[in-house]
């Protein structure tokens, strides 16, 4: 709890260092931030046609979410393991 509190109150230096990531990583770049949204979606529609349409898989239902829309099954899945795959890589540059 006193990690959550301790990001509660920097809150403002958190959104200052992720604006300015985003604002050098996109500087020169023709899309600007666009390309950030664009490459998560891009990916959770290539899945979600080939998943759902080609090959006709089905999410398993929930009995109390009742989940039954394939691309927000994935995205549930695909949203943490970006995060991850995202956090490995950057940090063996490190």
């Amino acid at each position: 709890m006193s990690l959550v509190r301790e990001l509660s109150s920097s809150r403002e230096l958190v959104s200052n260092l992720c604006l300015r990531e985003l604002r050098s990583r996109y500087k020169r770049s023709a899309g600007g931030w666009l390309w950030s949204l664009a490459n998560p979606l891009a990916t959770a529609l290539v899945f979600t046609l080939v998943f759902s349409l080609v090959l006709k898989v089905k999410p398993p239902v929930g009995d109390p979410s009742g989940v039954d829309v394939f691309a927000f099954f994935l995205l549930c899945g695909l949203i943490p393991w970006t995060f991850f795959a995202s956090a490995i890589t950057k940090g063996m540059a490190s």
